[in-house]
């Protein structure tokens, strides 16, 4: 029904979104904020801040929200596998395309802090990439801060990649075109696991698809600043989301570099990256220092910078415009492998 209600408002014109938005379109410099999010936006400042709200209960909201879209590629069909890591389980849902012969894959790490976000909150952005891309696509469950604070997630995920490996052949897959890729905190998991395993000499991931990642510590960047408050994700969110992964850690120095990546001098040999960026997020400007570092430690790396946009706005399909953006990602990502 919410998913009805929505594609009725967003058949209004712009001027009109704006107008129900209460405010005149935001406008940050050379950047417009895109009408249909500006609404959007202005409905999500008037629910309860996230760090109000109890975890259990924000993990549910947001799992919920992945769910508005209903309208899922009919070609492609999905399988639950369950991954053993010590003496527990996690999933791991693999996205596979009718009639698709393609030897390669992406492991898809998901977003939400490392303390919110599932599969599930992910599952339609994960179809739809493995419709775009032609590949088959594996999203991984791992396990959430607090209960699971740093480094478990980046061990959960690394498990995956190995794991995804040594079946290559069970699932039909090259080893050597496994792909790594993540929104947000799946974006930095992404990026340190490439890291952690180049540094222990272990194969790499072909490919890296980050998608604004987080990757630094610096909380009073530009874009930390410009979009402090009622952009989606807040400042006072991303530090609750920091305490949660690493509690007891509220300095600014002496910081892993699997923490914040951008910090790291032994960026070189990492795989290609693609890395996306929104220009109505906190995470903007970090995220094009990232790619700029890369290219510099000799890194073949892709930027695209979506600044009419917020963060999350890859799992917002029911929007007007996000299906045309997560086609440019697809098309970018391919140039890139």
């Amino acid at each position: 029904m919410l998913s009805g209600i929505l594609s009725f408002i967003f058949t209004l014109p712009n001027w009109l979104l704006l107008k129900l938005s209460g405010a005149p379109q935001i406008v940050h410099g050379e950047r417009q904020l895109h009408p249909p999010m500006q609404f959007f936006i202005s409905l999500m400042n008037k629910r309860k801040a996230p760090e109000e709200i109890n975890l259990e209960n924000f993990r549910k909201i947001y799992d919920w929200s992945g769910q508005i879209y209903k309208k899922m590629p009919k070609s492609v069909s999905w399988t639950d596998h369950e991954i053993n890591i010590g003496e527990t389980q996690i999933k791991c849902r693999q996205y596979s395309k009718d009639k698709s012969t393609a030897k390669s894959a992406l492991l898809y790490i998901h977003g939400g802090g490392f303390t919110i976000g599932s599969i599930e909150s992910h599952h339609h952005l994960t179809t739809y990439l493995c419709d775009q891309l032609d590949m088959q696509i594996f999203s991984v469950d791992y396990r959430l801060a607090p209960e699971h604070p740093f480094p478990t997630a980046i061990d959960d995920c690394e498990k995956a990649f190995e794991w995804l490996q040594k079946n290559s052949e069970r699932f039909n897959l090259d080893p050597n075109q496994i792909s790594i890729g993540g929104d947000s905190a799946g974006g930095n998991l992404s990026t340190v696991v490439s890291l952690r395993r180049k540094r222990a000499n272990n194969s790499l991931p072909k490919s890296q698809m980050l998608i604004y990642p987080g990757v630094g510590a610096d909380f009073d960047n530009g874009s930390m600043q410009r979009c402090a408050e009622n952009f989606i994700l807040t400042k006072k969110v991303m530090e609750w989301f920091h305490d949660c992964y690493r509690p007891g850690h509220d300095d600014t120095e002496n910081i892993p570099t699997e923490i914040a990546p951008i910090l790291a001098d032994d960026l070189d040999g990492l795989p290609p990256a693609l890395v996306i960026t929104a220009g109505f997020d906190p995470l903007c400007d970090e995220g094009e220092a990232y790619a700029k570092k890369l290219s510099t430690h000799g890194v073949k790396t892709k930027f695209l910078e979506f600044s009419e946009m917020p963060h999350s706005f890859v799992t917002m399909a029911f929007i007007p415009g996000v299906k045309e953006r997560l086609n440019e990602i697809a098309a970018a990502f391919k140039t890139l492998n």
